[in-house]
C-alpha cells in the first residue's frame, strides 16, 4: 500500500504547481488565451495542496473532500476541507479556497466556460484567482 504524502509533499507539489500557473500566466496564456482556462485549474490545485500541508501539519487533519459529507457507516458528520479552511485559518483564507475551488470547478466541468478564454476580462479574472492562492498561501503556509 502506498505511504500517504506528507505535510511537506503537500507543499512541494503546491509549489509546483504554483511554478506552472506562474510560468502559464507568463508565457502562454498572453499567447493563446485559450489555456486560460487551464490556469484557473492550475491555481485550484496549488491551493488545494496548500491547505491541505497545512492542515495535516498543523491540525493532524487530512480531509478526503472539499465539503463536509456524513460518514455512511456512523451517520457523524466529516468536515470538509472548506470547512476546515474557514475553522483553523479564517474568512480571507475562507473567501480565496472558495473563489479558487469555485472557477476552477467551472473550468473543469461546464462547456460553456470556455467563453470565458474569448473575455476582455479574461487577464483580469486570472489575476484576481492568482491573488486569491496567494492569500491562502499567506494563512496555510506563511
Amino acid at each position: 500500500m502506498a505511504e500517504l504524502p506528507s505535510a511537506a509533499d503537500y507543499f512541494a507539489q503546491a509549489a509546483h504547481n504554483e511554478q506552472v500557473l506562474d510560468a502559464l500566466l507568463k508565457m502562454l496564456v498572453p499567447q493563446q488565451p485559450g489555456y486560460a482556462d487551464w490556469a484557473l485549474v492550475v491555481a485550484f490545485y496549488a491551493g488545494l495542496h496548500y491547505a491541505g500541508g497545512a492542515l495535516l501539519k498543523d491540525h493532524n487533519e487530512r480531509p478526503v473532500r472539499h465539503a463536509t459529507h456524513r460518514d455512511p457507516a456512523t451517520g457523524g458528520l466529516i468536515r470538509g476541507r472548506a470547512d476546515l479552511v474557514s475553522f483553523h485559518y479564517g474568512k480571507d483564507a475562507a473567501v480565496a479556497y472558495h473563489a479558487l475551488y469555485d472557477l476552477g470547478t467551472q473550468a473543469r466541468y461546464q462547456p460553456l466556460y470556455r467563453t470565458f478564454v474569448d473575455s476582455r476580462d479574461t487577464l483580469n479574472t486570472l489575476n484576481l484567482h492568482r491573488f486569491n492562492l496567494e492569500t491562502l498561501k499567506t494563512h496555510c503556509h506563511p
